[in-house]
């Protein structure tokens, strides 16, 4: 039992998607005030992913543009809220039609479903957790912005800079800029 979700805004999705998939614009995942930088409620997670059909029984494989930042951020509030098995379509809906596999411009029917999440602490972080391990050598924190942001020199943030103790890994280290897929390790 597979459910396909894609992570883009609702203009993209209509233009075409993956035959089946729901859509779950990446935004629908923030607090009801639309700030990026906190995860949905519980209750308005239990009434979106309902809405869409989503069932916990059900392996949900999400995807976004390619680039893996939106696809990424769900599939982590999905295992934030305790939904297993949960996987990320490796470049996209770029490496789909890459594939010459199809797309579809039809909504699928979906009949709503009672959908009960439950939360995972260690999958969250909070203002506490963070400063209890900026104190702890056995934890390590990492910052997966760029580096301008990282050194403070650009931030979408009120505050610029890192976590005191975070190291710099930037996502685009690990992936590649033609398609988003994934850097693999080449044998020598």
């Amino acid at each position: 039992d597979i459910q396909i979700v894609d992570t883009r805004v609702q203009e993209e999705y209509a233009i075409e998607h993956i035959p089946a998939a729901v859509n779950l614009p990446v935004e629908n995942t923030f607090d009801v005030h639309g700030n990026r930088s906190r995860i949905a409620s519980l209750d308005k997670i239990r009434r979106t992913f309902g809405d869409l059909g989503l069932k916990k029984s059900s392996h949900i494989v999400v995807y976004d543009d390619g680039q893996l930042k939106d696809a990424s951020h769900v599939f982590w509030v999905m295992e934030t809220y305790g939904h297993k098995p949960v996987s990320v379509l490796e470049g996209g809906i770029v490496a789909w039609k890459n594939s010459n596999l199809k797309l579809s411009k039809s909504m699928p029917s979906i009949t709503q479903s009672i959908y009960t999440p439950n939360i995972i602490p260690r999958s969250l972080s909070t203002l506490l957790t963070t400063r209890l391990a900026i104190e702890n050598e056995h934890v390590a924190i990492v910052d997966s912005r760029s580096k301008d942001e990282y050194d403070g020199k650009y931030s979408k943030a009120k505050n610029k800079g890192h976590i005191p103790k975070a190291i710099n890994i930037p996502r685009d280290l690990n992936l590649l800029p033609t398609d988003g897929t994934f850097k693999l390790k080449t044998k020598e």
